[in-house]
C-alpha cells in the first residue's frame, strides 16, 4: 500500500502547531521559531528549521515511518541520471573522498547508499574490496549484475552484526536523508577497522548559492530532511565518536557555472522574454569554466573510460578553511583519534 506525502501547507501548518521539535543531533527540545526555509508542496512538503542549541537545519514536522519509506520507489530522482552523469559523478566522488585512500595493497571499502553501483564499480576496477549497500533492492540486484558488485539490501543498521570491519566507509550523498543521523554514524563507527576513515558527502546549507537561491537552492527537495553546516557535520561525528574531523568543500561539476545554476535560471525567469534570452545567451559564454570542465566536456561512457579519467584529476586539491562555502561538504574523520 502506497503512502502519500502531506504536501498541503495548511496540513502541514497543522501537524507543526501540534507538535515539538526534537533536535535530531543535540536532542534539545525546543518550539520551534519561525522556519528558515518554508514548505513549497510536493517537491518539499514541509519547513526546515534551525536547532536554537546546536544549530542543525533539519525538517519539521518530521515524516512518518510511512511517509518516509514511500519516497524511494523507482521514480527516485538518482535513478533518472543518464550513464555519461552517473560516471561523471563516479569519477568525480572517486577522485574527491577515495584516491587519497588507496594504496598498493587492496583496502576494503563501503560504499552505503551505493545505488547502481558506479562508485562501487571504479573502486573496485581500482583495486578495492568493494562491498555495497542500499535501501532499494533494486538498485543493488542491477549492481551486481552489471558490475559483480557483492551488494545487500536494506538499511545499514540491518547487516552491522553481520559485515567485517572496513578501512573506509563512504557515505555519499547519505546522511542528509536520514532520520536519525548520529544513531546511524554509530553504526557506521562500529564497523570501521583500527584507524578506519569515514568519508561523507553532502549538501553545504553554509554554501554560497543556498545564500544567493534561498528557497531556489539545487540541494532542497523532499528527500533532505537533515542539512548540514561545517560545524554542525563536526559536532555530528563528535557526538557519534569520531576524531580528527576534516571539512572541505566543492561543487558538482554539473552546477559549477552560472548557467547551469537552477537558482540562476529561476531569477532569470523573472523577466521580460528578450532580457531572458541576452541574460542565457551572456551565460552561456562562460559555460566551459570551472576546476572541472574537462569531465562536462568529455563524459566518461564505461567503466574503462571513467578508470582512465581518474588520473586526469589526480592532482585535484579541495578548498580548506576559511573556503568552506561551495554546494558539497567533502567529510573525513577517524576512529581511535580525538581532535
Amino acid at each position: 500500500m502506497s503512502v502519500a506525502l502531506t504536501t498541503n501547507p495548511i496540513e502541514v501548518k497543522r501537524r507543526a502547531e501540534h507538535a515539538v521539535l526534537d533536535c535530531v543531533n543535540c536532542g534539545a527540545h525546543q518550539t520551534p521559531r519561525l522556519p528558515v526555509i518554508r514548505a513549497n508542496g510536493l517537491n518539499r512538503p514541509f519547513d526546515l528549521h534551525r536547532c536554537t542549541t546546536c544549530g542543525l537545519i533539519q525538517q519539521f514536522p518530521r515524516y512518518s515511518a510511512g511517509e518516509l519509506a514511500a519516497l524511494y520507489g523507482a521514480s527516485y530522482y538518482v535513478f533518472d541520471e543518464s550513464e555519461e552523469d552517473r560516471w561523471a559523478r563516479a569519477v568525480q566522488q572517486y577522485v574527491i573522498h577515495l584516491l587519497p585512500h588507496e594504496s598498493k595493497s587492496p583496502k576494503r571499502l563501503l560504499d552505503v547508499g551505493c545505488a547502481l553501483g558506479h562508485v562501487a564499480a571504479l573502486a573496485q576496477r581500482r583495486g578495492w574490496r568493494v562491498m555495497g549497500i542500499d535501501i532499494s533492492a533494486n538498485a543493488v540486484s542491477r549492481a551486481h549484475v552489471e558490475f559483480g558488485i557483492d551488494a545487500r539490501a536494506g538499511a545499514l543498521e540491518q547487516h552491522v552484526g553481520t559485515l567485517p570491519p572496513f578501512d573506509v566507509i563512504l557515505l555519499g550523498d547519505v546522511i542528509e536523508h536520514l532520520p536519525q543521523p548520529v544513531a546511524f554514524l554509530k553504526s557506521v563507527r562500529s564497523l570501521l577497522s583500527p584507524n578506519g576513515v569515514v568519508c561523507i558527502d553532502t549538501p553545504n546549507f553554509a554554501s554560497r548559492w543556498r545564500r544567493i537561491g534561498r528557497s531556489n537552492w539545487i540541494a532542497l527537495n523532499r528527500y533532505h530532511i537533515n542539512l548540514f553546516e561545517p560545524d554542525t557535520m563536526r559536532d555530528c561525528l563528535r557526538r557519534a565518536g569520531f576524531g580528527d574531523v576534516a571539512v572541505r568543500s566543492y561543487t558538482n561539476h554539473r552546477y559549477e557555472t552560472w548557467a547551469s545554476r537552477p537558482e540562476v535560471k529561476a531569477l532569470i525567469a523573472w523577466l521580460p522574454g528578450g532580457l531572458q534570452w541576452r541574460a542565457q545567451k551572456i551565460l552561456s559564454r562562460y559555460n566551459g569554466f570551472g576546476r572541472w570542465s574537462g569531465l562536462r566536456r568529455i563524459k566518461p561512457k564505461t567503466l574503462d573510460e571513467a578508470r582512465a579519467r581518474v588520473s586526469d584529476f589526480a592532482h585535484y586539491r579541495l578548498d580548506g578553511i576559511p573556503k568552506l562555502t561551495r554546494d558539497n561538504l567533502a567529510v573525513t574523520a577517524r576512529v581511535g583519534h580525538a581532535d
